[in-house]
Parts: structure tokens; C-alpha cells; sequence
């Protein structure tokens, strides 16, 4: 990433901590951080439905999409 545009992917938690706001909290953490530091793009990148959530809940909303190629031999 550069100074202005950062990625947020990877963030899990494990089963027994699950449901308890503890990613949210991770994530907000890192963003407020990022943006109170002159950042302006942040590429949130889900696993799933359930981070797609999280992101949700923290009040942002897609604006674009990014599409990863594979080459299958």
C-alpha cells in the first residue's frame, strides 16, 4: 500500500471468541487509526459473508469490486 490507500484482509477470530465484537473492534481500531493518520482509501476485503458483515456493521458499503485471476493448468 501507499501513505493514503491501505488493504484489511486476514483478520479472523478464533470459534470461542466469535460473536463478541472482537474483530469489530480489531478492525475499527485499525482503521481509525489509518484514517486519522491522512488516510484515504481503505480496500476491506471479505472471506466471506460473515466478514462482508462485520464491514457492513462498521458503516461502510462497497463501491467497487477487485477480481483476482487464476491460471488453472
Amino acid at each position: 500500500g501507499t501513505a493514503t490507500i491501505r488493504e484489511v484482509a486476514g483478520i479472523g477470530t478464533r470459534e470461542a471468541y466469535r460473536r463478541r465484537g472482537v474483530a469489530s473492534a480489531v478492525i475499527a481500531n485499525l482503521l481509525d487509526r489509518f484514517f486519522g493518520e491522512s488516510g484515504e482509501v481503505a480496500w476491506l476485503t471479505p472471506g466471506d459473508d460473515s466478514a462482508q458483515s462485520v464491514y457492513a456493521r462498521l458503516g461502510f458499503r462497497p463501491v467497487g469490486e477487485q477480481v483476482c485471476y487464476q491460471l488453472l493448468e
